[in-house]
C-alpha cells in the first residue's frame, strides 16, 4: 500500500493515515482479543474518526452487523470523557530506582506497567509500584 501510495504521489500524511487504518482494521474486527489499553491507544490516534467511519462501513457488510461499530463508538465516548491516555504512573525513573538497567526488558516492563494501568488492573500508583517491585526482584 505504501509503495502504491507513493507512486501515486500521495502526501506523506495521507500515506501514514492509510497505513494506520489498514493495519488497525483487523484489530477492530477481532476486538475480543484486544485489551482496553489497545482500544484507548486506537481512540487517541488523530485519525480515529476516519477509522471509525471506515469500520462502520466495514461492519455494515459483516454478518454481525454494526455490533462492533457500536461497541467502539461507545468505548470512545466513555474514554474521551475520562481522558484517553493519562500520564503513566510508572516512569523509567521508577524502574531505575529499583536497580534495573535500561534495555529490552526495561522497555517491556515499562509497557506492561502502562498497559496494566490503562486496563484498570491496579487501583492506584502504589499498587502498581508494589507489583513492579516484585517483578524487579524476580527479573
Amino acid at each position: 500500500i505504501a509503495g502504491i501510495s507513493k507512486r501515486l504521489h500521495f502526501p506523506n500524511k495521507a500515506v501514514k493515515t492509510i497505513l494506520y487504518c489498514v493495519s488497525t482494521l483487523p484489530i477492530l474486527r477481532n476486538r475480543g482479543s484486544a485489551s482496553d489499553a489497545t482500544f484507548r491507544r486506537i481512540v487517541a490516534n488523530p485519525d480515529f474518526d476516519l477509522l471509525l467511519e471506515l469500520y462502520r462501513l466495514d461492519s455494515a457488510l459483516s454478518p454481525s452487523g454494526l455490533t462492533g461499530y457500536r461497541f467502539l463508538k461507545n468505548f470512545s465516548k466513555k474514554y474521551r470523557k475520562e481522558g484517553l491516555l493519562p500520564d503513566p504512573w510508572i516512569t523509567g525513573h521508577d524502574i531505575l530506582r529499583l536497580g534495573m538497567k535500561p534495555g529490552p526488558v526495561f522497555k517491556s516492563l515499562l509497557k506492561k506497567c502502562y498497559d496494566a494501568q490503562l486496563n484498570g488492573k491496579f487501583k492506584n500508583k502504589s499498587a502498581l509500584a508494589a507489583w513492579l517491585a516484585d517483578e524487579a526482584k524476580c527479573g
